[in-house]
């Protein structure tokens, strides 16, 4: 099952948090990420992150299998992706 996620810095709705303004939103398909042992992320399969106000004008960033990051590492805009992970995939 494919599940999409909306973060951002903002009010939550139904376990999916949605972005004050457009330029906060970040979307993963938490389907392509694994938890590591020691706590890292790794990416599963080729996927998209999306970070902008909808998927036309937002910064596409293609994450290859095998990539490997933990909290700070990668920030679409400004967003912890591994806090989105942590907060919204399981």
């Amino acid at each position: 099952m494919k599940m999409m996620v909306v973060l951002a810095v903002g009010a939550a709705s139904c376990g999916t948090t949605v972005a004050q303004t457009p330029a906060d939103a970040v979307r993963v398909d938490c389907a392509a990420f694994a938890r590591t042992r020691s706590g890292e992320w790794v990416v599963t399969k080729n996927t998209t992150v999306f970070s902008g106000p909808d998927d036309a004008t937002a910064d596409r960033i293609d994450l290859p299998p095998g990539l490997i990051f933990a909290k700070n590492r990668f920030r679409p805009n400004g967003v912890d992706l591994a806090d989105v992970l942590d907060q919204h995939c399981k």
